[in-house]
């Protein structure tokens, strides 16, 4: 097995961005990976995207991921899309009425997650699905869920993927 092949799949930080370890090198002699960034990359002048890059092993580092709330350290984790997201709890535990109008005052797009049905928008990173991001979490009962890599609340909606906002988060945050 090449050494590099541990590479594989990981999500890692280059010079230009956060991405996945995706393809390998043909020449197992090179120092060489090809990462899929998760935002593409543009030229100077704006011209071309770039969705994939060649970094050498030097440029990459492991992600540093901000700790995950004490709390929520035995609950168990789930993947959806490229991300990794923790049950959080209700509209309750975070101070925020369950009614639409409360609800709609916390919630903002993510555009760095992007996570949104297709029809919503042509720049969503990935296709949203509710039914199918409840049977990654293997559950319906929760309103908050926490991501790992970005260290924020999320609500999934119908339509998308919505993070909380952060001043709606305090109360749950200063019970920590």
């Amino acid at each position: 097995m090449n050494t590099k092949d541990i590479f594989k799949g990981k999500r890692v930080n280059t010079p230009y961005g956060i991405g996945t370890i995706e393809v390998m090198p043909m020449n197992s002699e090179s120092d060489t990976l090809m990462v899929e960034l998760d935002r593409p990359t543009f030229e100077y002048f704006g011209q071309k995207a770039h969705k994939f890059v060649v970094v050498s092993l030097k440029q990459l580092s492991e992600i540093k991921y901000a700790p995950v709330p004490e709390r929520l350290k035995n609950n168990p984790s789930f993947k959806y899309q490229a991300y990794h997201f923790i049950p959080a709890g209700l509209f309750s535990d975070f101070g925020i009425e369950d009614d639409f109008f409360a609800i709609s005052k916390c919630i903002t797009r993510d555009n760095i997650l992007a996570i949104w049905n297709k029809h919503q928008g042509p720049d969503a990173r990935f296709d949203w699905d509710i039914n199918d991001f409840f049977a990654q979490a293997g559950e319906r009962t929760n309103d908050v869920f926490y991501c790992i890599e970005t260290a924020c609340f999320y609500v999934p909606g119908e339509n998308e993927l919505f993070m909380l906002k952060n001043e709606c988060t305090k109360d749950w945050r200063n019970n920590e």
